[in-house]
């Protein structure tokens, strides 16, 4: 299903491609951010969810307000679903605390390549800065498998996995949430894709 956007004054309208009326408020609203979808949410209590990939245009003019930032939001996050970037990373001496993306995005695709014979762990975080995965929980933790002469694994992720604080990541050599194990520079060799 797409659906077409229009901002008259201080409302918002909701319709299909179609002209069915789908959503339409007079009250204040605002977007929320959720895995994999956004929520126009109202003070009346009711929400109205939508993907990215559902917008299929926008129409009205953009002054400054509640309604156009939300407008500006659902651009945004259109465009970006069909934009794929990619992270890159071979591994420096230590845990590599590393931020991929802030403040949001959606992980596709994982391509992570070991270069030892002894395994190693990608720890993957929801947050939106480096200083708290350290003492955070990662969201995923993925061992790298190892054997001489270099291993590794491919993940692709279909539907991707929405990260609404941010991506980070850190390669440790050990799978416990606060291992701190150093890994060796040209140990792993990265690459993360996603949409920002």
């Amino acid at each position: 299903m797409q659906y077409l956007f229009t901002r008259t004054g201080n409302s918002i309208k909701i319709t299909t491609t179609t002209g069915k009326l789908v959503k339409q408020t007079n009250a204040p609203v605002w977007i929320e951010e959720r895995a994999g979808y956004i929520a126009i949410c109202s003070t009346t209590g009711r929400e109205f969810k939508i993907r990215p990939d559902q917008i299929s245009r926008i129409n009205g003019s953009i002054p400054p307000n509640t309604i156009d930032a939300i407008i500006s939001r659902l651009m945004q996050l259109y465009n970006s679903a069909n934009t794929t970037a990619v992270f890159r990373c071979v591994s420096q001496s230590g845990i590599n605390p590393m931020a991929v993306s802030v403040p949001s995005a959606i992980l596709g695709t994982i391509i992570a390549i070991n270069t030892t014979d002894t395994l190693l762990y990608l720890k993957i975080y929801n947050t939106n800065t480096i200083d708290n995965i350290i003492s955070g929980v990662p969201v995923m933790t993925l061992p790298i498998p190892a054997a001489e002469g270099g291993n590794g694994f491919v993940l692709p992720v279909s539907n991707g996995i929405y990260f609404d604080q941010g991506i980070c990541f850190t390669i440790t050599g050990g799978a416990a949430d606060n291992d701190q194990t150093a890994i060796a520079a040209g140990n792993v060799i990265l690459n993360l894709f996603y949409q920002p």
